[in-house]
């Protein structure tokens, strides 16, 4: 933030005050970041009719916060088509934290559940974040917020680093039923070949 110093009635500049370098004149803009997994990966395999609820850890990092004022942050479920996840009755898929960070950079688990019911083989899962200003941090700076001020977001639909990948495994009957297909293929192709060799023959 730059300054400049005038006189009036003629606007006379007599004070500037401009210094990139200056940290008591600069304000510097929280951010937010963040890595989804499912214990630790990014893929999870399901046998092929299973469903399951999944739990995905969003590992928020964090930059610019105020030590020791109060925070929340947000995750909210999409599939990778834009879609927002619901619940059975239709309500949005939102998991919340209240932290106090120590310092101004760095990192905040949300842990947030889905239900893997209607998904297939290949779904990708997306978690959007955002971080708040707590309206409780009357305590923290005077003259605080009234109610909770958005401060911080990602949200990107391609993001590997945010997505998670649900995969089907086949089931041992339709492995089977693959597998005795390949073999009814092969032994027609090999009588074929018999019956094409022995007609040269004669």
């Amino acid at each position: 933030m730059f300054e400049e110093l005038r006189l009036l009635p003629d606007n006379t500049l007599i004070g500037v005050h401009m210094d990139l370098n200056d940290e008591n004149q600069t304000v510097k803009r929280p951010q937010a970041g963040t890595l989804a997994t499912i214990g630790g990966a990014k893929e999870i395999y399901l046998g092929s009719s299973e469903v399951r609820d999944i739990t995905i850890t969003d590992t928020i990092s964090y930059s610019n916060l105020e030590p020791g004022c109060i925070y929340r942050a947000e995750a909210t479920l999409y599939l990778s088509d834009g879609t927002q996840l619901t619940n059975e009755a239709g309500i949005p898929i939102v998991a919340m934290l209240e932290f106090i960070p120590e310092t101004a950079d760095g990192t905040v688990d949300v842990n947030i559940t889905f239900s893997t019911a209607g998904m297939t083989d290949g779904t990708r899962v997306v978690v959007f974040e955002k971080i708040f200003y707590s309206a409780k941090n009357s305590n923290c700076v005077d003259g605080g917020p009234t109610e909770d001020v958005l401060i911080a977001v990602h949200e990107d639909l391609n993001d590997n680093g945010q997505t998670v990948t649900i995969h089907y495994r086949p089931s041992t009957g339709e492995v089977a039923n693959k597998v005795a297909v390949i073999g009814v293929i092969i032994l027609v192709s090999s009588l074929g070949i018999l019956v094409i060799r022995k007609k040269k023959e004669a």
